[in-house]
This record gives C-alpha cells, sequence and structure tokens, in this order.
C-alpha cells in the first residue's frame, strides 16, 4: 500500500517555482512565454541564460545528496544521454556540472535540462537502472516539464516516460517522491492541474501519483490518481 502523497515541495522545486513564476501565462503557449532564467536546484538563484545555454552560477547552499535515496549515484557531473521529451533528438549527450546541462539537437535549437531529485535504485532482471527526474526545457523555453530518465550503470538511457504522458494536467508537474520494487516505481508529484486551476503554468493546485512498471526499454503507467 503506497503512502498517500505529501504536499511538501523538496527544495529544487520551491526554487524552480520561485524563479518561473513570471513565465505564467493566462493560456499562452510555450513559444510566448519570456525567456526567464530557471533556478538552480541547490543554491535557489537564477541559473544561466536560458536561450545561450550559459551553466548556472553561484555556490551551493545545500548538499543536493542528501535528497536521493541511498545508493543513488551523484549524477551531477555525468554526461547522460537525454531523452526526447528533453530534446528532439532523442539520445544526445549533454554534459552536466552542478546539475545542469544544455545541449543541441540536429535543427541547431538549443535545448537545456536539470537534474532533479530523488534519483533512486530500480532493481530489474537485467540489472539496477538509476531514475532521474530531468527537468526538461526543450527548445530553450522557461517553461517545463518532467522526464523521469532511466540509466543503466554505466549511464546509457534504458527508457524514460514525461509526467505529461501519464496525465495532460500533470505538463508542468514536479516530483515530490519515488519509491522503487523489483522493475516497479511509485511516482508522487505536485503542480498538478485540477478543475477549477487557472491556467499558469506554476499555479496548479493538485497532487498526483501513478504507478510504473518497466518493460525492458522502456515504462508503461498505471493507477493515475490526481486530487487538490
Amino acid at each position: 500500500m503506497h503512502p498517500r502523497p505529501r504536499h511538501v515541495l523538496s527544495t529544487a522545486c520551491i526554487a524552480t517555482a520561485l524563479a518561473l513564476t513570471g513565465a505564467c501565462s493566462w493560456g499562452g503557449s510555450a513559444d510566448s512565454a519570456p525567456t526567464e532564467e530557471p533556478a538552480d536546484s541547490s543554491s535557489g538563484t537564477a541559473a544561466g541564460a536560458a536561450s545561450g545555454g550559459a551553466s548556472p552560477s553561484g555556490a551551493e547552499t545545500l548538499d543536493p545528496l542528501a535528497q536521493d535515496a541511498p545508493g543513488a549515484p551523484d549524477l551531477r557531473g555525468a554526461s547522460l544521454p537525454l531523452p526526447k521529451g528533453c530534446i528532439a533528438d532523442d539520445g544526445t549527450t549533454a554534459s552536466f556540472a552542478n546539475s545542469y546541462a544544455s545541449a543541441q539537437d540536429s535543427t541547431g535549437t538549443t535545448a537545456f535540462a536539470f537534474l532533479r531529485h530523488p534519483a533512486i535504485v530500480m532493481r530489474t532482471s537485467a540489472g539496477p537502472l538509476t531514475l532521474v527526474p530531468l527537468e526538461c526545457h526543450r527548445g530553450g523555453t522557461a517553461l517545463f516539464h518532467t522526464d523521469i530518465a532511466a540509466y543503466t550503470e554505466t549511464l546509457s538511457l534504458a527508457g524514460s516516460i514525461s509526467l505529461r504522458d501519464i496525465d495532460s494536467g500533470a505538463e508542468a508537474g514536479m516530483i515530490a517522491s519515488i519509491t522503487t520494487s523489483e522493475g516497479a516505481a511509485h511516482l508522487e508529484w505536485v503542480n498538478q492541474e485540477v478543475s477549477g486551476d487557472r491556467q499558469c503554468h506554476l499555479c496548479f493546485t493538485g497532487i498526483g501519483s501513478a504507478d510504473l512498471s518497466w518493460k525492458g526499454n522502456g515504462f508503461t503507467a498505471s493507477g493515475l490518481r490526481t486530487t487538490r
């Protein structure tokens, strides 16, 4: 039996919300959103320019590893293939520094991503996978969505799933917790759109949860639950 979703934002989520509040648009699209700088996951300060792909600045004030599950590898400075939810060319490798990376697709469009928390190891019959929430800014805009990426021990991308593919109301969802068992994971997130919410990227008042099953090269989702 899964625990009830927690109504607590992680430090990374709060920092992101504060930095991106100005990007909320009343029914506007990502193309019309101002290119405000997203927050650095550890310092809570604005990162480098969104469109230019500059790296975040500012010293860390919290240890992000404290938010990850025991045994999860430190990927803050790793080179990782990005899933298609983050960049048009699936598998494009991006070099992270302080949990931030930018990359260009084959059309020259810059995308950037942040490693969010908690990272956690999921055991499978083929070996362990590290599940990582990625805050994806595909196309270099300030608006974002979250992908859950699964990486092997050699840091190959084994598969991924976007929260917005689980539920359209989770377009701007931010992961609050992940628990795993053999070949399965339970997600809980905040900023879920529910009935009556205004159309603003970080104004949604609901929480959501779902179960993921690993199928060898990707996830299937079930058991979606949303509430205010």
